[in-house]
């Protein structure tokens, strides 16, 4: 008697204990007067977004969120749940950066904790990026300028586990050209507002400009094989690299 062969189901980000949050913009995404009025969370644990503020939706190349913070705020409000307290974290993003000069892509409601900005290097006129961790320490960065992000959509991963002072960070599933420095790395502070397209709340700065295909994170460090799924399922999906 022949046997058949039971083909695996595809990986799924859900298959990794620790995800907090999935947001896609191919799912979940509700639209009226063309901005974007919710953004649900895939990862079923309800970590729904909030408070959509002058964000639009776009469907090329493929469904992407655009935050033109360029006159006004377009910003949205994270669940309370992600990145506070967290003392290691895994992100993955899949995003086309814009415009922005010392501008914030995901912040909190002050300058000591969890960010990442946009700036412009000036000699080059290419976009680098600031990338801290940090606890009542302004200093605390994991990346310092460096291309972890492209002009052009590109695929941008972070994993760091603070208390070990360890982890990594690749752009397009390389490390090359990417800084990164564990040992400035602190646990989180909790009772923190994050959104995208916010730098500091106090800073008030808004003008970053950039689309956001899909946002994944873990509330752990990823080992390297667990990297690769995820960075494998956004490559095969969006062919970035």
């Amino acid at each position: 008697m022949l046997r058949r062969h039971q083909a695996s189901a595809p990986f799924s980000p859900i298959d990794i204990a620790g995800i907090s949050l999935w947001l896609k913009a191919d799912a979940g995404v509700t639209v009226s007067g063309g901005f974007v009025t919710a953004w649900s969370d895939q990862s079923g644990n309800g970590n729904n977004c909030s408070s959509p503020n002058n964000v639009e939706f776009s469907s090329s190349p493929y469904p992407n969120l655009y935050f033109g913070g360029i006159d006004t705020e377009s910003e949205i409000t994270l669940h309370p749940n992600i990145f506070n307290g967290y003392s290691a974290l895994s992100l993955f993003a899949v995003w086309n950066i814009e415009q922005g000069d010392n501008n914030g892509i995901i912040g909190s409601n002050n300058y000591s904790n969890f960010e990442i900005t946009v700036n412009v290097d000036g000699d080059t006129e290419q976009y680098s990026s600031f990338v801290r961790m940090r606890n009542n320490n302004y200093a605390s960065s994991i990346n310092i300028g460096g291309w972890w992000f492209f002009e052009e959509f590109s695929l941008s991963s972070l994993a760091i586990d603070a208390a070990n002072e360890n982890g990594t960070m690749r752009r397009n599933g390389s490390t090359s050209g990417v800084n990164f420095d564990a040992e400035n790395a602190q646990a989180l502070q909790l009772g923190q507002t994050y959104k995208i397209g916010r730098y500091a709340e106090d800073g008030g700065d808004f003008f970053a400009i950039f689309r956001l295909a899909e946002l994944i994170v873990y509330s752990g460090k990823l080992n390297g094989s667990q990297i690769d799924q995820v960075e494998g399922y956004l490559n095969d999906k969006y062919a970035i690299y």
